[in-house]
Parts: C-alpha cells; structure tokens; sequence
C-alpha cells in the first residue's frame, strides 16, 4: 500500500510518539500500534518501506 494509506490506530506503540487513536497513515506506524482490521484488532509487527519498481514508495505492514 502507499504510505498514505489509512488505518485506524486504536493503541500507539509503548513509547510511540503518537499518544491517541485515530486514523494515521502507513507510513506513521511503528511495530507494537493496534490496528482495526476487518477481524478485529490487529497489532503491527513491523512496517518495512520499499520503492516500487514504478517510482512509488510503498508500505509492507507484517
């Protein structure tokens, strides 16, 4: 997904520096953030950036 793709943060990561929920962009999360998933809440584990062969910047949240 491109980095501002939007999630819905229900927990920042412990120490993150975001402190609210809310919508923030892929780019923004840090592993450990909560996330609302179409299963429920989901925690992200890392998000690592990459190029695409197109130019584009994009997000892999694992």
């Amino acid at each position: 997904m491109t980095g501002v793709h939007p999630f819905y943060r229900t927990a920042p990561a412990a120490g993150g520096s975001a402190d609210t929920p809310g919508w923030t962009p892929a780019r923004s999360l840090a592993a450990g953030d909560a996330v609302l998933g179409d299963s429920g809440i989901l925690t992200v584990v890392a998000n690592a950036g990459e190029a695409h062969r197109q130019g584009v910047k994009v997000s892999n949240l694992l």
